[in-house]
């Protein structure tokens, strides 16, 4: 911070979703210079590699409890094109004005922020949703009454900013955008009930399918730059999707220096 001084930077974030007419619309150096077709992704392990290498972290050194210890993983990786492009403040505003004049596209403010320089923070819209998803034994309960394990899962939006102005002025950002979703809530049986009621001696339990989209971006910005994530819609032929969206997240910082580097 002494090198470049006691900076303050201000971050707006919309979320959009849009034509793909309008997107075309904005004069926007559409190059492969300037947008990544593709999410980076690091390098691919064969399941069994990546198993093996995992191996260790997953579970706990068996000699450090009596107690049978046990995990569950599930991983997918769907491929999908994302684009990312440094716009002008004028190309933000034609993109802006493209979305609001046309009916099927919609465009949503999150709150503003402003960080002190190399801060970063979370601005999150979600609903955390409880289930039952365990039981355990009541320790404080002679006759064994089990008690039911409550996991609370995040549903919405999670955007992660950081920001560090440099010496020349401009701005090193880092933003992280996360998409929580929950889709079809299963149920399971486990043999913990009692012969004597009407469960049959089973515990009904919730197996929620959770799903979690992480998109990462980072870059150097001049002062009158934007970031701008774009996401096509993936559809699949001859259904009634048309596949002429797309979802884009569009951040503008700004920053300033309320307090001249040579006061002290």
């Amino acid at each position: 911070m002494e090198e470049s001084g006691y900076w303050q930077v201000s971050y707006m974030v919309r979320f959009i979703e849009a034509r793909l007419d309008a997107l075309s619309s904005v004069d926007i150096a559409w190059k492969q210079d300037a947008v990544s077709p593709t999410a980076r992704r690091a390098p691919a392990l064969s399941p069994m590699a990546g198993a093996l290498a995992n191996d260790r972290s997953i579970i706990a050194d068996p000699r450090e409890s009596e107690e049978l210890l046990i995990t569950l993983e599930e991983t997918t990786s769907p491929s999908r094109p994302l684009l990312g492009v440094k716009i002008t403040r004028q190309q933000s505003q034609q993109l802006l004005e493209e979305c609001q004049s046309d009916q099927r596209s919609n465009i949503f403010r999150a709150p503003s922020v402003t960080l002190f320089n190399g801060a970063s923070c979370w601005i999150a819209d979600e609903a955390l949703r409880p289930f039952v998803t365990g039981v355990r034994a009541n320790g404080r309960r002679q006759d064994g009454e089990m008690e039911p394990i409550i996991e609370v899962l995040p549903e919405g939006i999670r955007i992660r900013l950081h920001g560090t102005v440099t010496k020349d002025h401009r701005l090193a950002i880092e933003c992280r955008l996360m998409l929580s979703e929950i889709g079809e809530v299963e149920i399971a049986n486990l043999p913990f009930g009692r012969r004597n009621d009407d469960s049959n001696g089973l515990f009904t339990v919730q197996a929620p399918r959770a799903r979690t989209i992480s998109v990462r971006s980072s870059g150097m910005l001049n002062r009158d730059e934007s970031l701008l994530i774009v996401c096509p819609e993936a559809f699949v032929p001859d259904q009634s999707t048309r596949g002429d969206m797309a979802s884009c997240y569009l951040v503008t910082p700004m920053w300033f220096s309320p307090v001249s580097s040579n006061r002290r």
